[in-house]
């Protein structure tokens, strides 16, 4: 989930830095890394796991979604969604995707009685008030109640996902860089070795500490580097390399790499041409 929120951000050419992950496994300091990168702003997507407990307090969030629900009880999706609207004039909203076999809609897979907790169920195939559901579960204080609540997707329908979808058409600079020069196969593979190179020091220099989930490749991708190569003698600017890779940390890295290009297409070209003209004479 964590790489496809990554090359979705990459695809939108938004910075992948919005989107970290937070579970049992990573180091205490990686752990606290996402923490307080998480609740300064600087990450804006949390994928978590249990790891995520009641006592964590986030104060911006707007949105909890809960990623399938086997074997989640609703006392435990209350306090996923607490995490929530946690500031006075603030409002959130909590999401379940939830399988189809616990739906109540599969005839051949539906969850059996005992198998999963009551009361997530109840939450889930209720087609009355959810809020009254989970009052009536949680054993909540009684309180002055209306119908429709308007807190529910039940009771209030404008709260419930849109399924529509977005065409993203293609870059049109896309196709017309594809159009001019190229360079040979040799030049390509020469090119994309050395584009490589550059890439592990930079991650390795300036990335690798500061962000340990990431990889040289999450910088830029091989298949970025051999159209950077492919069309090497034809980038003048950043604004050439964006039109035919699509880098997520182009306003970090456009300087060393637009640099690096152009150091390698001399060292590359040049030593080509001159090969040429001593096996001329």
């Amino acid at each position: 989930m964590f790489w496809w929120f990554h090359s979705r951000l990459g695809a939108m050419r938004l910075p992948v830095r919005l989107v970290d992950i937070l579970h049992a496994g990573l180091s205490e300091k990686h752990q606290k890394i996402c923490t307080d990168d998480f609740i300064a702003g600087k990450s804006k997507i949390l994928l978590g796991s249990d790891k995520i407990g009641a006592g964590m307090d986030f104060p911006h969030v707007t949105l909890v979604v809960q990623y399938r629900c086997r074997g989640l009880t609703i006392v435990q999706w209350e306090q996923r969604q607490g995490h929530g609207g946690r500031r006075e004039g603030l409002s959130a909203i909590g999401v379940i995707l939830v399988e189809k076999s616990m739906t109540g809609s599969d005839d051949e897979n539906n969850v059996y009685p005992g198998s999963e907790d009551s009361g997530i169920i109840d939450l889930i195939q209720t087609e009355d008030c959810q809020e009254a559901v989970i009052d009536m579960w949680l054993k909540n204080p009684p309180h002055e109640k209306t119908h429709p609540c308007g807190h529910c997707s039940n009771c209030n329908p404008n709260l419930c996902l849109s399924p529509n979808f977005t065409w993203i058409m293609e870059d049109p600079q896309t196709q017309k860089a594809g159009s001019r020069g190229t360079t040979s196969k040799s030049q390509k593979k020469k090119m994309v070795k050395m584009l490589q190179d550059w890439r592990l020091k930079i991650w390795r220099d300036e990335w690798m500490d500061k962000w340990p989930s990431y990889g040289p490749e999450n910088l830029v991708s091989d298949a970025d580097l051999e159209e950077i190569a492919q069309h090497a003698q034809t980038i003048f600017t950043i604004d050439d390399i964006d039109a035919i890779a699509q880098i997520p940390h182009l306003d970090d890295l456009g300087d060393s790499l637009l640099h690096t290009v152009k150091d390698i297409l001399f060292e590359v070209i040049g030593a080509c041409v001159k090969e040429t003209v001593n096996h001329n004479e």
